[in-house]
């Protein structure tokens, strides 16, 4: 049923008022809700309030007639929801639109879910916001009942699928109206296939861009025009060493490229010399062996997740600023003695492997702070460094505690769940500064004989202020 409007587009503007403390409002329906953490949901009623939304919602109407606005490929009537949010002060804070596929039954409107010939198509995306940047200061911003002075505007995107509704925020696509503020380009979960670079580069102060969770079969180079980007998130794509390229960057420091379908990575990657966070796992790199981490002298963070890794490819115990060692969910066994170059070492996580012990050389790891190694099968512990402050030993097959961590006077949390300790703890064996300990899940905490022996050492924990689980 066609609604005789100016577009195929009904549009809904509310007006709310939040403190910069409060959440983002959520809209159910036609209602409009605070989703408040420290006070219970409001409808928002006021007859000043309807005024104003009734108002600005017909001035926005008339605009994108105006404008002769195409906001997608499809014919469609739809709903556009568009939310602006104002603090104590009349600054408007933040802003959200979403679109729902809407029809009338008995004069009453029904929203439903867009099928996937039906999604909105990234000329909504990228035109939308233009139109909005254009049309807020003119129409809104001036208005006495908001105020003369805008902090921040931020929008967000709800792309609807034929699942249940999720939000994808485009974070401060528009502080200010100005895109030479917009420091967060969020485009998460869009079902982009290609990098709308062009409009991209209008942002030239951005310095954080997520294309994560989309359909990117390419990257393109011209990307990096974008001068101070310092993060780029192209994780969960479909891109690979072929299609992937990158230049010469002076700012960019952290680069996630897991979860797509590179086998090796690509050559390019080398020219990004000041990167000091690179995340590649859940791909299957081949020669990942013959890559050379160390050349990437910045380098501080690196994660190897999920990689099928055997062993640690030897360029990485050259990289000597390396402080992050991430490796979750691989095969490896062992470590060479060459690990002790890794003097910067903050975080070593070798969790889901198949270790059978942690390697001897980690007391001469003097920055060391964290070890995760849960989901082992170890069973003995070698000595430690006394920087370390956090020992994750959870789900392995330690039968007795360890005695060699006493002396650790910077420990302070220890998980040794899900082992099959069947002996008592004596209070001897634990460090002078442990905050938190671990032990649920252990054959001695359950067993009736000894379940007297239990509680009193639980007891004596929790009298010594530790947090015990």
């Amino acid at each position: 049923m066609r609604i005789p409007i100016l577009l195929s587009f009904v549009v809904l503007l509310a007006l709310s008022r939040v403190s910069a403390q409060e959440n983002v409002i959520i809209m159910e329906d036609s209602l409009y809700r605070i989703e408040n953490p420290n006070s219970a949901s409001r409808e928002i009623s006021s007859a000043k309030e309807v005024m104003e939304r009734e108002t600005i919602a017909r001035q926005f109407r008339i605009f994108l007639h105006d404008k002769k606005a195409k906001f997608s490929d499809k014919d469609l009537d739809c709903t556009l929801s568009l939310n602006f949010y104002m603090n104590s002060r009349n600054e408007v804070t933040a802003a959200t639109y979403d679109f729902s596929k809407m029809s009338f039954v008995d004069g009453k409107m029904i929203r439903h879910k867009f099928t996937s010939a039906e999604k909105d198509s990234l000329a909504l995306i990228l035109n939308l916001p233009d139109l909005l940047e254009e049309f807020a200061p003119k129409m809104i911003f001036k208005r006495k009942y908001l105020g003369d002075h805008v902090q921040y505007l931020y929008f967000s995107l709800r792309k609807v699928s034929d699942g249940p509704p999720q939000k994808n925020k485009l974070e401060e696509l528009l502080a200010n109206a100005q895109p030479d503020t917009i420091k967060t380009i969020n485009l998460t979960g869009m079902e982009l296939t290609e990098v709308p670079w062009k409009q991209l580069l209008r942002f030239k102060n951005a310095e954080k861009l997520n294309l994560n969770d989309n359909k990117l079969d390419a990257f393109p180079k011209q990307v990096l025009k974008l001068k101070k980007l310092k993060s780029i998130d192209i994780s969960g794509n479909y891109l690979n060493q072929y299609n992937t390229f990158f230049k010469r960057h002076r700012r960019l420091e952290v680069l996630n490229i897991q979860n797509n379908g590179f086998t090796s990575l690509p050559k390019s990657l080398k020219k990004l010399k000041k990167v000091n966070n690179l995340v590649i796992g859940n791909n299957s790199l081949y020669d990942i062996q013959e890559y050379k981490f160390h050349k990437h002298k910045k380098l501080k963070d690196l994660n190897f997740y999920n990689l099928n890794l055997e062993e640690v490819p030897a360029a990485v115990f050259k990289m000597k600023r390396l402080e992050t060692l991430d490796l979750y969910f691989n095969n490896v066994n062992y470590f060479p003695a060459e690990l002790a170059n890794l003097k910067s070492l903050k975080v070593l996580a070798v969790s889901y492997n198949d270790m059978w012990s942690l390697p001897s050389v980690v007391n001469q790891l003097p920055e060391l702070k964290i070890i995760y190694a849960h989901h082992n099968q170890l069973d003995r512990l070698p000595d430690l460094p006394a920087s370390l402050e956090e020992l994750d030993i959870g789900y392995n097959q330690y039968k007795v505690f360890p005695n060699n961590i006493a002396k650790l006077g910077s420990l302070k949390l220890i998980d040794y769940s899900n082992n099959d300790l069947t002996d008592g703890i004596s209070t001897d064996l634990l460090p002078p500064k442990l905050e938190s300990l671990f032990i649920r899940n252990n054959p001695f905490f359950h067993d009736e004989r000894y379940e007297k022996q239990a509680k009193s050492f639980i007891e004596k924990l929790k009298g010594m202020g530790v947090i015990v689980k």
